[in-house]
């Protein structure tokens, strides 16, 4: 199944405050482009299957799923980044811990912090397009979940991928595009992300990763798959440009 650690606050600001004027500086590093030349245009997406957080303490495996994940956030042209993103799980939200047979329902809707994502490759050699999504407040935290009195924080930050062809085989770069496959995937469903890190405007940043406290405590993973991020309307488009 197919699928979202805090890098330095200050490093990621900086990176983030200066992604349009550098955005420039290496002719692979993708950016964004609105059809219109808007400076920010709203985008969606919806995700109808279930999506997983997993953690991990004493060998005991905890996963807290949802049926249905709402996205809402500005991309801005001609820069690698979306701001406001705004991340919602509901439907059926259960925490199961399946070594003990524990299931609890979890208070819904659950609200991600609100966050930052930008656009970069995986490495300098390696030019899969991937995202990161970091709280934007800096504070690191990305979410609280509550399941029947059991509470549990996850911090830090998430890397995802960007396919060049997305499930139905599309090209997804260098054409405007009314939808954008991400993908967000874990490896042999455990609580490793399977990308932790992020070719970003010249700086390889390594260990991107999830942390659980509380309940689990150590590394926690985010697993969504093909969700497609869209325009509010069929009319407006979006284009992941790599020239």
């Amino acid at each position: 199944m197919r699928i979202m650690k805090l890098a330095l606050a200050a490093l990621f600001a900086v990176l983030a405050f200066s992604a349009m004027a550098a955005s420039s500086a290496s002719a692979a590093h993708p950016i964004f482009l609105t059809a219109n030349h808007s400076a920010e245009l709203l985008v969606l997406a919806s995700y109808h299957k279930l999506s997983l957080l997993r953690g991990e303490k004493l060998g005991a495996l905890g996963l807290v799923g949802c049926k249905l994940v709402l996205f809402h956030g500005w991309v801005l042209n001609n820069s690698t980044l979306i701001h406001r993103i705004k991340i919602l799980f509901e439907n059926d939200c259960l925490l199961s811990i399946p070594a003990t047979g524990t299931h609890k329902k979890c208070t819904e809707p659950i609200h991600i912090k609100i966050l930052l994502g930008e656009l970069g490759l995986l490495s300098s050699t390696n030019h899969k397009v991937v995202i990161l999504l970091a709280p934007s407040d800096g504070t690191g935290e990305f979410v609280k979940i509550e399941c029947e009195g059991e509470k549990i924080t996850v911090s830090g930050t998430v890397v995802g991928e960007i396919p060049e062809l997305n499930a139905k085989g599309e090209n997804q770069l260098n054409s405007q595009r009314a939808e954008i496959e991400t993908r967000f995937e874990v490896i042999n469903g455990s609580t490793q992300q399977a990308i932790q890190e992020i070719f970003l405007l010249g700086t390889q940043m390594t260990g991107q990763s999830l942390e659980v406290s509380e309940l689990f405590g150590g590394k926690a993973s985010e697993e969504v798959a093909e969700t497609n991020i869209h325009g509010v309307n069929s009319a407006t488009t979006t284009e992941i440009s790599t020239k």
